[in-house]
Protein backbone atom coordinates (compact mmCIF):
# COMPACT_ATOMS: atom_id res chain seq x y z
CA UNK A 1 0.00 0.00 0.00
CA UNK A 2 1.45 3.35 -1.04
CA UNK A 3 1.01 6.73 1.05
CA UNK A 4 0.63 9.87 -1.00
CA UNK A 5 1.13 12.84 1.38
CA UNK A 6 -0.20 16.67 -0.71
CA UNK A 7 3.08 18.92 -0.73
CA UNK A 8 2.57 22.16 0.74
CA UNK A 9 3.49 24.91 -2.12
CA UNK A 10 5.53 27.79 -0.21
CA UNK A 11 4.63 31.45 -1.19
CA UNK A 12 7.71 32.88 -3.75
CA UNK A 13 8.62 35.07 -1.50
CA UNK A 14 9.85 32.63 0.92
CA UNK A 15 12.54 32.26 -1.78
CA UNK A 16 13.12 36.03 -2.54
CA UNK A 17 16.45 37.67 -2.10
CA UNK A 18 16.42 39.61 1.17
CA UNK A 19 17.64 42.45 -1.19
CA UNK A 20 14.98 41.93 -3.89
CA UNK A 21 12.53 42.06 -1.23
CA UNK A 22 13.73 45.39 0.28
CA UNK A 23 13.57 46.86 -3.05
CA UNK A 24 10.02 45.85 -3.89
CA UNK A 25 9.06 47.53 -0.66
CA UNK A 26 11.12 50.96 -1.70
CA UNK A 27 9.17 50.62 -5.56
CA UNK A 28 12.71 50.15 -6.82
CA UNK A 29 12.79 47.93 -9.98
CA UNK A 30 15.74 45.93 -11.03
CA UNK A 31 18.03 47.92 -13.29
CA UNK A 32 21.27 46.36 -12.73
CA UNK A 33 21.62 43.14 -15.27
CA UNK A 34 24.84 40.80 -15.65
CA UNK A 35 25.04 39.45 -19.34
CA UNK A 36 28.33 37.03 -19.89
CA UNK A 37 31.25 39.31 -18.70
CA UNK A 38 29.21 42.97 -18.74
CA UNK A 39 27.54 44.39 -16.04
CA UNK A 40 25.05 47.20 -17.13
CA UNK A 41 23.92 49.40 -14.77
CA UNK A 42 20.82 52.01 -15.34
CA UNK A 43 19.66 53.19 -11.66
CA UNK A 44 19.87 55.76 -9.48
CA UNK A 45 22.65 55.63 -7.06
CA UNK A 46 21.58 54.75 -3.33
CA UNK A 47 22.93 52.21 -0.50
CA UNK A 48 20.60 49.78 -2.17
CA UNK A 49 21.49 49.53 -5.46
CA UNK A 50 25.46 49.92 -4.86
CA UNK A 51 25.11 47.41 -2.62
CA UNK A 52 23.34 44.98 -5.07
CA UNK A 53 25.97 46.28 -8.04
CA UNK A 54 29.01 44.96 -5.58
CA UNK A 55 27.40 41.94 -4.84
CA UNK A 56 26.99 41.64 -8.84
CA UNK A 57 30.27 42.73 -9.40
CA UNK A 58 31.75 39.86 -6.69
CA UNK A 59 29.51 37.39 -8.04
CA UNK A 60 30.75 37.53 -11.68
CA UNK A 61 34.30 37.80 -10.37
CA UNK A 62 34.00 34.63 -8.98
CA UNK A 63 32.22 33.26 -11.95
CA UNK A 64 35.34 34.46 -14.31
CA UNK A 65 37.99 32.99 -11.92
CA UNK A 66 36.37 29.54 -12.21
CA UNK A 67 36.38 29.34 -15.69
CA UNK A 68 40.19 30.85 -15.74
CA UNK A 69 41.02 28.11 -13.62
CA UNK A 70 38.76 25.47 -15.07
CA UNK A 71 40.58 26.62 -18.62
CA UNK A 72 44.48 27.18 -17.24
CA UNK A 73 43.63 31.02 -18.95
CA UNK A 74 43.77 34.51 -17.68
CA UNK A 75 40.21 35.70 -16.09
CA UNK A 76 38.40 37.61 -18.72
CA UNK A 77 38.09 41.27 -17.62
CA UNK A 78 34.79 42.61 -16.38
CA UNK A 79 33.12 45.28 -18.04
CA UNK A 80 30.64 47.98 -16.05
CA UNK A 81 28.20 50.13 -18.19
CA UNK A 82 27.11 52.83 -16.33
CA UNK A 83 24.01 55.09 -17.00
CA UNK A 84 22.87 57.17 -14.12
CA UNK A 85 21.49 60.22 -13.04
CA UNK A 86 23.49 59.92 -9.57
Amino acid sequence: MFCVKKRKNKPENDYEDPLEKLKSLMGQQETIEKEKNHIYFYSEVSDVTCLDLSRKINDLNKDLQKHALDFDIEPPNIYLHINSNG
